[in-house]
């Protein structure tokens, strides 16, 4: 079980202190502490920031191996619920229960999209009558590695021509 590094209190029921366990056993526990730009709760443990939901997960008797280093969620949130978390591979992660349960972020809805869909099918389009991609790459300030990347479609791929 780890053990946290705080200045004071004791670490266990601090870290639980920033859980919003209002709903009840089944529901979400919501962090309520620092976030990253993602959105997962992050916490100060063991000398080093580490995900809320982590640490929950350890704190609960959860166990993390090599073949299974992560901690997953069941539901859609970022909660802490332990009954939510589960140890699993980044195969887990990224593929099969992503798709499953319809939480990946492809496009405009990832939280680091700098384009909407529009404005990918733009830039197709200029292509498509002439423009070069450097020519769209300056008006737009980006790099026309990413713009090479839309047009050949290894990114923003989920879009139909």
């Amino acid at each position: 079980m780890p053990t946290g590094v705080y200045s004071r209190g004791e670490p266990i029921a601090r870290f639980w202190s920033k859980v919003d366990r209002s709903g009840g056993p089944d529901a979400c526990w919501h962090w309520t502490g620092w976030h990253d730009i993602g959105g997962y709760g992050v916490v100060w443990w063991q000398g080093r920031d580490q995900k809320a939901h982590r640490i929950a997960f350890l704190l609960s008797g959860g166990v993390l191996t090599d073949e299974k280093p992560l901690v997953l969620h069941s539901c859609r949130g970022k909660c802490c619920n332990p009954a939510h978390l589960a140890a699993g591979t980044h195969a887990d992660n990224n593929g099969r229960d992503k798709a499953r349960d319809g939480t990946k972020r492809v496009g405009e809805s990832h939280y680091r999209a700098k384009l909407t869909d529009d404005d990918v099918r733009a830039i197709l389009a200029d292509v498509a009558v002439g423009q070069t991609q450097k020519s769209i790459a300056r008006r737009l300030v980006m790099s026309e590695a990413q713009i090479s990347r839309i047009v050949r479609r290894e990114s923003w791929k989920h879009l139909q021509e």
